[in-house]
């Protein structure tokens, strides 16, 4: 396992694709902050599904995953260890990205917005989750979004055991933003024929947007945010062990 980890990173630090991943998601990170936008699902689903395609889809449709297989290697091994070191990467890379937004906004909201502000209780960050929140509760808004984070990795690395063309992750990542933005329409609907407001927001907090945007906002152990939580760490265990399932089963086409 340790061996298909070290190689995959070998490979991948000698190719082209880290460095353009890194250029996107830097793009990404700032154009969200400027645009005054938080990093929203879709632009989360384009920058994972380069190292997607690099550290798994590739070997895929090369056909190295054959000889890796053809080895001792079992396919249990070979599924976590490139699960492993893509879900570890992607997470990383998106806390650092999340990082870049909160750093941009702050710079902006001291250098051009304050200044011709009165009565500015705290710098009001609420495109990233942060209204009118410290420094303090960055921690808070990371471990918040890695949750979901974990959720969107998880389910676009398991799609690519499985779909080994460029043109299937840009389909997949349209389907995926369709269907979510689908969901927010059908729960915001609910709004006008549900009773109490109380109902409507108990189903808004699983919305996955609305909880990057506001996931510094409720103070830490909130029921609410623990159960969200807890409902999507359950679902991205079940896509992972769905994926193995399969994988395991599934025939390997020899290229």
């Amino acid at each position: 396992m340790l061996n298909i980890i070290r190689s995959d990173i070998y490979r991948i630090k000698k190719g082209p694709g880290i460095y353009i991943f890194a250029v996107v998601l830097i793009y990404i990170a700032i154009s969200c902050a400027v645009r005054n936008s938080g990093f929203q699902l879709f632009y989360i689903l384009i920058a994972v599904s380069i190292p997607s395609y690099i550290f798994i889809a590739k070997d895929i449709s090369g056909g190295s995953v054959t000889n890796t297989l053809s080895s001792v290697t079992s396919r249990k091994k070979y599924f976590f260890s490139k699960l492993l070191l893509t879900e570890i990467f992607e997470c990383i890379s998106l806390i650092i990205a999340d990082c870049i937004i909160w750093i941009v906004r702050l710079i902006n909201m001291i250098i051009i917005i304050a200044p011709t502000t009165t009565a500015v209780n705290g710098y009001d960050i609420s495109s990233i989750g942060m209204t009118n929140a410290p420094l303090s509760t960055l921690p808070l808004m990371i471990i918040r979004h890695l949750v979901i984070f974990i959720f969107i990795t998880s389910l676009l690395n398991i799609l690519s055991f499985f779909a080994d063309k460029i043109s299937t992750f840009i389909a997949v990542i349209v389907v995926i933003n369709i269907v979510q933005n689908a969901i927010y329409d059908i729960i915001k609907a609910q709004d006008e024929y549900l009773p109490h407001e109380n109902d409507y927001k108990s189903l808004l907090i699983y919305e996955i947007n609305h909880i990057l945007d506001t996931a510094a906002d409720a103070p830490f152990g909130n029921p609410d945010t623990l159960n969200v939580s807890a409902v999507y760490l359950m679902l991205s265990a079940s896509v992972i062990l769905l994926g193995y399932i399969i994988f395991e089963r599934a025939e390997i086409r020899k290229v």
